[in-house]
């Protein structure tokens, strides 16, 4: 067996892995035109100090200087709360 059969029988096949679960996130931008009124809209950096301070539940992700965001997520008045 060369180093290139154990490696792969270490691994397995793809069949074998575990599937991928990706979840559907959406932009700052979506999330707020998906849950507010255009003219209610809370300013970029206000949603951005909701998130730091954890008032976005389930959390966004952030991805560089992006955050994305779970269609399902929603504003809590409780930092931190679930």
């Amino acid at each position: 067996m060369n180093s290139t059969e154990h490696q792969t029988s270490r691994i397995g096949t793809p069949s074998e892995r575990a599937p991928q679960v990706t979840e559907q996130r959406i932009s700052l931008a979506s999330w707020v035109a998906a849950n507010y009124a255009e003219n209610d809209a809370p300013a970029a950096n206000t949603v951005r100090r909701w998130v730091r301070e954890k008032r976005i539940q389930p959390s966004p992700r952030k991805e560089g200087r992006s955050y994305f965001f779970s269609p399902a997520a929603r504003y809590t008045d409780a930092p931190g709360s679930a």
